[in-house]
């Protein structure tokens, strides 16, 4: 038989493991498949037998039924698939990495939101979104003019702020309870209280749409905040785009941010330039702050892994990394509501 002359012989005589099959006897080997010759046979080439797994098969006498098993002839052994890299992890491809409220540089995605990939905003239900998730039309953290037309949301007689909510059965009992203790956060320090919807004719109707966004203030009727299952349900991103809700828009883009950060255009997405524009925003006697949750990272939307948002003077001061609203946020909206500070 060529199999006693095989080069084979002396590599499978040290193989012990019950992992292969009694070789001698295998119905592959006697295949009219494999002769002649041997050498040229599938099974020398065989990913198998240059395995780095083939030293460990040590234990036991050989009675597996790996050679005489249909794998060895199966079509797979040839296909591109075993010789091609493996698919990237969805943990490198979650939305969560993207998201300007963290620091590390996003993967150079086309987002026209920073807080998710574009692939989650493209849809003919969803509103068209600007600076990133404010939904429009809306009528800016620091108030939007709006708030001087009557987009605010109106004060009960005892002195609160009630804003009806309802959660979509979208999401599941953990996620529901995320987005609960985020919107019961507000009442612990402020005079806006979120309550579950009961008729009333203006309400926040929270869903899993495409991606993270909020309408700026009071819009009347059915509001909706768009917090995607797919990267947006945590606290920070829930307070975030609420203070959107009740009339808050960005950080960097406030009156007076071009004294605190700089803005490189060059490394901003093209057509994405638009969610950098400075607006004339009500900044209510509150400093420029860094630390709120409304401040975009330093690599909001940018294009080539560079910064598009630096601190100035000091470069190195972080920024969009909060996970909560910050004590000028919270400031803000008791001067906004007229809450008792």
């Amino acid at each position: 038989s060529p199999l006693l002359s095989s080069p084979l012989l002396p590599l499978l005589s040290s193989l012990s493991s019950p992992l292969l099959p009694p070789l001698l006897s295998s119905p592959l080997l006697s295949s009219p498949l494999l002769l002649p010759p041997l050498l040229s046979s599938p099974l020398l080439s065989s990913p198998l037998l240059s395995s780095p797994l083939l030293p460990l098969l040590s234990s036991s006498p050989l009675s597996s039924p790996l050679l005489s098993s249909p794998l060895l002839s199966s079509p797979l052994l040839s296909s591109p698939l075993l010789s091609s890299p493996p698919p990237p992890s969805p943990l490198l491809s979650s939305p969560l990495l993207s998201s300007p409220l963290l620091s590390s540089p996003p993967p150079p995605l086309l987002p026209s939101s920073p807080l998710l990939p574009s692939s989650l905003l493209l849809s003919l239900e969803d509103p068209l979104v600007i600076f990133g998730d404010v939904a429009v039309p809306s009528g800016l953290e620091n108030a939007d003019p709006c708030t001087a037309r009557q987009c605010l949301w109106p004060k009960a007689s005892d002195g609160n702020v009630y804003i009806p909510f309802r959660i979509s059965n979208q999401y599941s009992t953990r996620e529901r309870d995320t987005i609960t203790t985020a919107l019961r956060s507000f009442s612990q320090s402020t005079c806006i209280r979120f309550t579950p919807h009961d008729r009333q004719r203006d309400f926040v109707n929270i869903q899993s749409l495409g991606g993270c966004y909020s309408f700026i203030g009071r819009r009347g009727r059915s509001q909706t905040v768009s917090l995607s299952r797919r990267g947006c349900v945590f606290p920070q991103i829930v307070q975030h785009e609420m203070l959107h809700a009740l009339g808050f828009n960005h950080e960097q883009t406030r009156s007076d941010r071009d004294q605190h950060v700089r803005i490189l255009l060059n490394n901003v997405i093209r057509g994405q330039e638009h969610n950098f524009r400075r607006i004339n925003t009500n900044n209510l006697g509150t400093p420029y702050d860094y630390n709120s949750v409304m401040h975009y990272g330093r690599f909001a939307f940018s294009r080539n892994n560079q910064p598009t948002i630096v601190p100035i003077p000091n470069p190195n001061v972080s920024i969009g990394r909060a996970t909560q609203m910050s004590p000028n946020d919270i400031l803000r909206i008791n001067r906004l509501y007229g809450c008792s500070e």
